[in-house]
């Protein structure tokens, strides 16, 4: 029967007897779909197809939400089949509206009191209400980090200075190539008030402390320690790079690159 789903939501033209597709839900309605490698997959397109399309992502969710409710009664099939449209509703968020924002805080609060997994409301409503450290303006969060000797940092420190971070990881080969181009600007305008930190998202810290050495790394190395500030930040894909003003507030979520051509008018303004 996952089979049936995988076909019946391709498009593809092979005629399934219409006793076997009205089966598919009832049959599907187990635990045991999460098995499969694409079970949920399946289920995900299976539902999609049975939707009103509409602009309001969070409408959609909760078009789905019902949809999927009407269907099954497995919770960890509901859960795990509304997961990845609710992380890529946070991460596609864009605050441009401070009201709006808490509006939609509210309406997904309403959407999630819904759903039975409990560990999931948590998270995306979490991760979503730490939307608001991403919008230009906001204060830096007030965390801790770890240095590579291990002693507890935090960007308060840098307080009346421009505060430039890469955060980066020593698997993440885009990241290693922006390394060069980075210690050029450190170089460049180490006599401008602006600080360079490079924050690890490594959970290896021997991974990290041995790049350190091979590509000889020096300044404010730190890692993330228990601070989660790449989720607070709601960081997607790295490299990421980030600009704080002096008064601590956020500048540009998504600074230019040490590379790219843009970086250096930037900081020739400070």
């Amino acid at each position: 029967y996952n089979s049936y789903l995988a076909v019946a939501t391709t498009g593809r033209q092979v005629t399934i007897p219409q006793e076997r597709l009205k089966a598919i839900p009832s049959i599907m309605d187990s635990k045991y779909t999460l098995s499969f490698w694409n079970g949920v997959a399946n289920v995900n397109n299976y539902v999609n197809s049975l939707i009103e399309n509409s602009n309001d992502p969070m409408e959609r969710i909760s078009l789905k939400f019902d949809k999927l409710k009407e269907l099954f009664k497995t919770p960890e099939l509901i859960s795990s089949t509304l997961q990845n449209d609710l992380e890529r509703y946070v991460s596609s968020y864009k605050i441009v509206n401070k009201e709006v924002f808490k509006t939609d805080i509210a309406r997904l609060e309403s959407l999630l009191s819904k759903v039975d997994d409990e560990e999931l409301q948590k998270r995306i409503l979490n991760n979503f209400k730490n939307l608001h450290y991403t919008s230009l303006g906001s204060d830096i969060p007030v965390i801790k980090f770890k240095d590579a000797a291990g002693n507890e940092v935090s960007l308060e420190q840098f307080q009346g200075k421009y505060i430039y971070i890469d955060l980066w990881a020593s698997w993440c080969v885009p990241c290693i190539k922006e390394i060069p181009y980075l210690q050029e600007l450190e170089k460049l305008y180490k006599d401008k008030n602006l600080v360079f930190v490079s924050i690890s998202l490594v959970s290896d810290k021997n991974a990290w402390r041995n790049k350190m050495n091979e590509l000889s790394l020096h300044g404010h190395q730190w890692e993330l320690g228990e601070s989660n500030y790449d989720k607070l930040m709601n960081v997607t894909g790295i490299p990421h790079f980030i600009l704080y003003g002096p008064d601590g507030k956020l500048i540009q979520y998504k600074a230019p690159r040490p590379s790219s051509n843009q970086i250096k008018s930037l900081f020739n303004k400070i």
